[in-house]
């Protein structure tokens, strides 16, 4: 299953600004995001904007105890320096269906579009 993690920082540091470790956290931090992509655990990673030290990432697991230890193993979420606002998805539209050729009017890669009306 899918899941889509809103990462923001603590409100405290938001206005108080970020402690002295956090720049060695948040490198860490990318460090982590490189070895869950590798995995497979972790699909996609994007910034908020504008750039507030917050992330978005879209996750893959196959439990929600799994994606809570990929959550867990960042070290922002270990030092409670952010917050995750997790988001579960489901796909609306099914695995076995290629919606290009089965939306209607769309006529893209089906075989009989291809062969000549003549032969």
């Amino acid at each position: 299953m899918q899941y889509l993690v809103i990462f923001s920082p603590k409100k405290e540091f938001t206005t108080n600004g970020m402690p002295s470790d956090f720049m060695d956290k948040e490198q860490r931090e990318q460090e982590q995001v490189r070895v869950l992509y590798a995995t497979g655990g972790l699909r996609q990673v994007w910034a908020q904007v504008p750039r507030t030290h917050g992330g978005v990432i879209l996750f893959e697991a196959d439990s929600a105890e799994q994606l809570h230890e990929m959550i867990n193993s960042f070290p922002l979420i270990k030092a409670n320096y952010a917050d995750p606002q997790i988001v579960p998805l489901q796909s609306l539209v099914s695995a076995s269906v290629n919606p290009r050729t089965t939306r209607p009017g769309n006529r893209a890669h089906r075989a009989h579009d291809h062969v000549s009306k003549e032969s």
